[in-house]
């Protein structure tokens, strides 16, 4: 396996980085309601759920776009990636 580093725009990290951390943020919530069995309404639990739905497919859909924008266009077919949102950088492992 090899790897390689590829910047990418602060502003594309940006974007991916909140839709992760809202993401996060509301499986949290759900997560704490379901282990503490709190008596949240029905109609306000499936908001919750509604509300991560989305934030999710934000999320992945961001991925996706790095993904396709960065990733692809460096390496045909990489293993695996990884953003560091410190410092804007993705690293693609390889296999060779």
């Amino acid at each position: 396996m090899k790897t390689i580093t590829i910047e990418i725009p602060e502003d594309v990290k940006t974007k991916v980085q909140r839709a992760d951390v809202e993401c996060s943020a509301r499986r949290s919530i759900i997560t704490t309601i379901l282990e503490q069995d709190l008596a949240v309404p029905t109609e306000r639990f499936n908001a919750y759920q509604k509300e991560y739905e989305d934030k999710f497919f934000a999320f992945e859909s961001a991925k996706t776009e790095i993904e396709k924008e960065y990733v692809r266009t460096a390496i045909s077919n990489p293993a695996n990636w990884v953003l560091d949102y410190n410092t804007n950088i993705i690293t693609v492992t390889v296999e060779e």
